[in-house]
């Protein structure tokens, strides 16, 4: 059944998820039947990944755990046929999905762990992805100063040894580390280099994640028109391949964009609605601090005072009970003002 599971990995590549799904879950079906631990691992690794990238974090969850749980058992330096050490891709997926659930202790220890492995075993692809996943974790969690650290050395790694996966990957984490630590600029230049590379690496399935990121560095930067164009592309790419936490990070994105114009306060809180609708049925709980902090900030045509009030102290107390410190002051910030 090896042959099933690249298979699973190419159709994640191209943005056939629901195959992916399906393939990757009747591999896993068949290791867990015939005691395969090396097939229940893989099998596992890749049905979580592909229920990740095809927008559905909180199923990612309990393969992603079956997977670095059986991992365990195996020898440090097995790979079952992947690319890097089964002990850290497992920790790489179970930190993704963690982190956009909002489980940023378990996250963060996976990632942390998975790095820790990959180092002390010298092998340079696996630290690539540990550092992706991490970087992640960070990133969703809001931590910008260590997705720097973490990252730089990664970005550094994929360049030297042209392993150009991670390198997308790693480029837009960091760009947008960049973006939120003052340096939109350099930002901006890694996001375009990482959404630019996608389509030449046939990687356009994985253009709904990572496309909003851009549109979040030209807002920032003020590029309002290309902000929204990339915004609604997202959106647009998310639907076409049925990903459903993509399209409501798009969504939120739009809202951001819209909220910067005056005139769109209605078109910015309809976003903001749409992606909390999306957030709250996949359990995501950082969007949807997000999106209550969007629509507790609109300060026009949306609500009236009473309402912005409500969804801000929402986002607060999400951002409290997944130790978010970076948006908690921020929320409390427009409360205060708010007051």
């Amino acid at each position: 059944r090896s042959s099933d599971l690249y298979m699973a990995f190419a159709y994640m590549l191209t943005g056939e998820h629901a195959q992916a799904i399906v393939t990757a879950d009747g591999a896993r079906t068949i290791g867990e039947r015939i005691a395969d631990r090396g097939l229940r691992v893989v099998g596992n690794y890749h049905l979580s990944n592909a229920l990740w990238i095809g927008g559905d974090p909180c199923r990612a969850a309990e393969p992603a755990r079956a997977a670095t749980s059986i991992a365990k058992d195996a020898p440090l330096h097995e790979r079952f046929g992947l690319a890097g050490m089964a002990a850290v891709l497992t920790r790489f997926i179970l930190a993704n999905v963690l982190a956009d659930l909002g489980e940023f202790t378990e996250a963060l220890a996976a990632g942390q762990e998975g790095l820790r492995i990959a180092c002390a075993a010298g092998h340079l692809y696996s630290e690539a992805i540990a550092r992706m996943g991490l970087g992640y974790a960070h990133l969703r969690h809001g931590d910008f100063a260590r997705v720097t650290r973490v990252l730089e050395e990664g970005l550094a790694l994929c360049r030297r040894m042209e392993i150009r996966f991670a390198l997308t990957f790693i480029a837009a984490e960091l760009g947008s580390a960049y973006v939120w630590s003052g340096r939109a600029t350099e930002g901006v230049a890694l996001l375009e280099e990482a959404v630019g590379a996608l389509p030449a690496m046939r990687m356009e399935g994985y253009g709904s994640l990572l496309i909003p990121f851009l549109a979040e560095a030209y807002l920032v930067l003020g590029r309002i028109a290309e902000a929204r164009g990339k915004a609604e592309q997202a959106v647009a790419l998310a639907r076409v391949h049925q990903q459903r936490a993509w399209e409501a990070w798009g969504l939120k994105q739009l809202g951001d964009v819209h909220a910067h114009e005056p005139a769109d306060a209605e078109p910015a809180g309809d976003a903001y609605q749409r992606a909390l609708v999306l957030a709250r049925e996949l359990t995501i709980r950082p969007l949807v601090a997000h999106c209550h902090m969007g629509l507790g900030t609109l300060r026009a045509g949306i609500g009236g005072h009473e309402e912005r009030r409500k969804h801000l102290a929402a986002a607060q107390t999400l951002y409290r009970e997944m130790e978010m410190p970076f948006w908690l002051e921020k929320a409390e910030l427009e409360i205060k003002a708010l007051s």
